[in-house]
């Protein structure tokens, strides 16, 4: 038993040698072959000196138009962010301009209140502020526009840009002497 202890411990460990030794050859080798395939590259030209810097010059041409992609992009950012922004800023002011009407204040304090709140984007008189029946139930429906123009066709002296239209309804607490809306 012993023995066959012994004798299966030298033929792994022979096993072991013949693998190292193996690998450190094949190691060797694949030096040499670099060292070789290297050598041939340079003679033929291929990593001489008319391609040393071919990398540099291309990205030095590509990256100018990188660069004006990624500024276009940020501008698109930009400009959408500022359009949601404005749209949730209009549709805020005509549902809280919609809330104080419907709470008996009158068509002239809800058209400034309404300019107010949104910082100058509309003025008063683009403010409607008008009445409807629906199901017997009296309604006040207040409504703002705004045009937005883009930043980037500000800076090409364009009026590009989008139509923001925002309108809020709320049912009448107190009476209210604002006009009929249109059918």
């Amino acid at each position: 038993m012993l023995t066959l202890l012994v004798l299966s411990t030298l033929v792994l460990l022979d096993l072991a040698i013949l693998l190292l030794v193996r690998r450190r050859r094949h190691k060797r080798e694949n030096r040499r072959d670099a060292a070789i395939i290297a050598v041939r590259m340079s003679r033929e030209g291929r990593i001489g000196q008319g391609e040393r810097g071919q990398a540099a010059f291309e990205f030095m041409l590509i990256l100018p138009i990188a660069f004006a992609f990624m500024w276009l992009a940020v501008l698109i950012l930009l400009d959408v962010g500022s359009v949601m922004g404005d749209h949730l800023t209009l549709k805020h002011a005509t549902s809280a301009g919609a809330m104080l009407n419907a709470q008996g204040a009158t068509v002239a304090d809800v058209q400034q209140y309404v300019a107010d709140e949104t910082n100058g984007l509309v003025d008063p008189s683009q403010v409607d502020v008008c009445t409807f029946t629906a199901g017997g139930i009296d309604v006040v429906l207040v409504s703002a526009d705004y045009h937005f123009t883009f930043q980037m066709a500000k800076m090409a002296h364009r009026s590009i840009g989008a139509d923001l239209h925002s309108e809020a309804s709320m049912p009448l607490v107190k009476a209210l002497s604002a006009p009929a809306c249109p059918p």
